[in-house]
C-alpha cells in the first residue's frame, strides 16, 4: 500500500514538472501570464492596411495562447488537489 501511493505520488510530482516545463517553454520564461482583456466590441479593421491584418492576426494567436493557458491552469490545480489528498492520507 506504501509502495502504491509513493509510485502514485513519483507520478504526480513528474506530471507536474512535466507542466511546469511546458508553461516554461510557451511563456517564453515568464511566471506569469498577463491576462488580456478583450475588447468590447470587434472592430472592422481595413483590409488594405497590413498593420491592420497583423493585429487581427496576433490578436487571434493571443487568444488560442490564452485558452491554453486556462487549460493548463485547470490541469494543475487538479494536480494541486489529487496532491493534497495523497498528503492527506500520509
Amino acid at each position: 500500500m506504501n509502495e502504491e501511493e509513493n509510485e502514485e505520488k513519483k507520478n504526480t510530482m513528474e506530471r507536474v514538472k512535466r507542466i511546469r516545463e511546458k508553461m516554461r517553454e510557451e511563456l517564453h520564461g515568464s511566471k506569469r501570464p498577463k491576462e488580456v482583456k478583450k475588447p468590447k466590441k470587434e472592430l472592422e479593421p481595413s483590409k488594405t492596411t497590413e498593420s491592420s491584418q497583423k493585429i487581427k492576426k496576433l490578436t487571434k494567436t493571443n487568444e488560442k495562447m490564452m485558452e491554453e493557458v486556462k487549460g493548463i491552469k485547470k490541469e494543475l490545480k487538479g494536480i494541486k488537489n489529487e496532491l493534497k489528498k495523497l498528503n492527506q492520507n500520509n
